[in-house]
């Protein structure tokens, strides 16, 4: 599952504010019940909601974006039942990805957050990466993507990259992804960001030059894609979330079970 969760407050906020919507991001997050979940825009008020309400999930920071006094974090959570950490890391988006900077006219600084997970009870293991792209920069979008591309070569291993990526299926940075063999899991060409109505949605659309479906979950290596959905109606925030349905060749599902009341399979 992929979501933007906007996890704080501006004054232009009003009943929007975090405090309006804590309880529905919760109650959206165990509804769905992910075995691994990419947030993006988790700031203080979030992450202390998060902690508190969703025990069963371990969190991975990773790196801090945005800026120093109000840091955000593109954070991974996992099911502590379902899986064990075996190692995580992370870089800033930029010519200097060991620093926290922003480069290429990106308005924000810019990071990206991976884990690589075992599923407990199996030889299986994955990669989880987590990032959040500029919406003001397409050179930082498409240079973002190729730091990515080139700081993850190298290995073998089935790979799940969720985000916000500021732009719509067709453009660069989405090529690119594709042309180096992460498939798109998401076949629905629906609008996931909606600014809580706030957006002039011709404007929006002439900007991006297409739809608004800027979070996507993509998956490299030897996946089976069971089907993707777009959580719809929630009032958790200005996205909507993402989620897919993933298996490994010989192994138990990851997935998000809608309806089920045994959550995860």
């Amino acid at each position: 599952m992929t979501f933007n969760i906007r996890g704080f407050t501006t004054p232009v906020d009003g009943r929007h504010g975090w405090s309006h919507r804590a309880r529905a991001s919760v109650a959206t997050v165990l509804d769905q019940a992910p075995d691994v979940l990419g947030v993006q825009e988790l700031q203080r008020p979030a992450l202390a909601t998060y902690r508190d309400e969703l025990p069963g999930y371990g969190l991975v920071l990773g790196p801090a974006a945005g800026p120093r006094w109000r840091p955000e974090h593109n954070a991974i959570l996992y099911a502590r039942d379902r899986l064990e950490v075996l190692g995580s890391g992370g870089f800033w988006l930029s010519a200097t990805p060991e620093v926290p900077s922003a480069s290429w006219d990106s308005r924000n600084v810019r990071a990206l957050n991976w884990v690589r997970f075992g599923v407990r009870g199996t030889d299986t293991t994955f990669r989880h990466v987590n990032v959040h792209l500029d919406h003001w920069s397409d050179r930082a979008r498409v240079e973002s993507v190729a730091l990515l591309l080139h700081r993850l070569a190298g290995s073998a291993e089935p790979t799940v990259v969720t985000g916000d990526f500021n732009c719509p299926p067709g453009s660069a940075a989405h090529r690119t992804l594709l042309a180096q063999g992460y498939a798109d899991t998401c076949v629905q060409d629906e609008d996931t960001f909606h600014g809580f109505g706030r957006l002039d949605a011709a404007v929006a659309r002439r900007f991006h030059r297409g739809r608004l479906r800027l979070d996507w979950i993509l998956a490299s290596g030897d996946w089976d894609v069971g089907g993707s959905w777009i959580v719809r109606g929630t009032g958790a925030s200005d996205h909507d979330p993402v989620v897919a349905d993933l298996g490994l060749s010989g192994e138990r599902r990851l997935q998000c079970s809608r309806g089920d009341a045994g959550g995860r399979r």
